[in-house]
């Protein structure tokens, strides 16, 4: 075996499961709740505070089973889209609902040859986490309620951060190692324009599984944008420079108002979320 591709099999196997940090998925869910139908409001309201203070549960999950590690990203390489180009202006994501679908399906297809410990699960962990958590519904099990609703919103947060779509979840070089935390979690808390402030009145109700394919193929397309700023680049870099633009943080500029809007557009489809549970889990 190579010693390149001994060197990836050690990262992908180590690779770090967190995506966003304690603010941000604090705010997301915080906004979710506040925004909910009234009939949502009435199951997910009492459940607020619960639900803000265990929004790094599923995170903290990993350090226990290293089964959950996969269920936080899926890198969309790995199902045929190209890795990010920062040469290049961020490619327009696909909207079309069968582009969606078939992205979905692939990536629940058990005899699509890829492994998924190490190109991850997330569709499907926002698939199961939803009909786990209208089962809960259904049983008026409010334990299994509040778990099912944190991880739900959890991983919906995670489908909106454009690094956790890529294998290149951390730099396209070596050199570039920590633009991952940089971006999710030290931007967050040092930057004031990147705090969701409301859900974005634009997000579209889809179905899942393509919600979540939807939200991943958005972020890949920003994946490229969020690694060029990180080399110093105004969002494309005409030739790819050998560091870091810094020693390991973000100037707030341009990132910050990007991470918003992916929070903004989270919580979004978190209510959507949400209030479908409520109603498909409603007796008829």
């Amino acid at each position: 075996m190579g010693r390149g591709l001994c060197c990836l099999m050690v990262l992908l196997c180590c690779r770090d499961a967190g995506a966003w940090g304690r603010r941000a998925h604090e705010d997301v869910n915080r906004l979710t709740v506040e925004h909910l139908s009234p009939a949502a409001a009435a199951v997910f309201g009492p459940l607020k505070d619960a639900l803000v203070a265990q929004a790094m549960e599923p995170d903290d999950r990993v350090r226990l089973n290293r089964a959950e590690r996969h269920r936080h990203f899926l890198d969309l390489e790995a199902l045929g889209l190209p890795p990010p180009d920062v040469t290049k202006p961020a490619p327009r994501p696909e909207t079309a609902t069968a582009v969606l679908q078939a992205l979905a399906a692939r990536s629940l297809d058990a005899t699509v040859q890829r492994d998924v410990v190490s190109t991850g699960s997330l569709i499907g962990a926002v698939d199961e986490t939803f009909h786990a958590l209208v089962a809960a519904l259904r049983a008026r099990h409010t334990p299994d309620i509040t778990r099912f609703a944190v991880d739900l919103l959890h991983y919906v947060a995670d489908a909106h951060q454009p690094l956790h779509a890529t294998l290149h979840y951390d730099g396209l070089f070596p050199a570039q190692n920590g633009v991952h935390r940089a971006f999710e979690e030290d931007l967050i808390n040092r930057c004031p324009d990147s705090h969701p402030r409301m859900p974005t009145k634009r997000a579209t109700a889809l179905e899942l599984p393509i919600l979540a394919a939807a939200a991943l193929l958005e972020s890949h397309a920003l994946a490229s944008t969020v690694l060029a700023v990180d080399l110093g680049c105004p969002g494309v870099c005409r030739k790819v420079p050998a560091q870091r633009a810094s020693g390991g943080t973000m100037a707030c500029g341009s990132l910050q108002q990007l991470a918003r809007t992916r929070l903004e557009l989270a919580a979004a489809r978190a209510v959507f979320l949400l209030e479908r549970a409520v109603r498909q889990a409603a007796p008829p």
